[in-house]
């Protein structure tokens, strides 16, 4: 079975949003974000990379699981 992949937009308070490609795992990228900026961000949309539909919107210290 194929691991669905998504494609992910943080937004940020005082800069442009961060867009990151082709993610399996979506608490990783929040670690990886966290450790690069901070934890500034204020928002993450998630995308389906295969449908290319919205699927969710995180806020800075919600739970994020690692897949959908």
């Amino acid at each position: 079975m194929q691991k669905e992949t998504y494609n992910v937009i943080f937004f940020f308070p005082e800069r442009e949003p961060v867009k990151y490609r082709n993610c399996n795992n979506l608490y990783s990228i929040v670690l990886y974000v966290n450790r690069i900026f901070g934890m500034s961000w204020t928002a993450v949309n998630v995308y389906s990379k295969q449908t290319k539909q919205f699927l969710i919107q995180f806020k800075n210290g919600q739970f994020i699981p690692p897949r959908l």
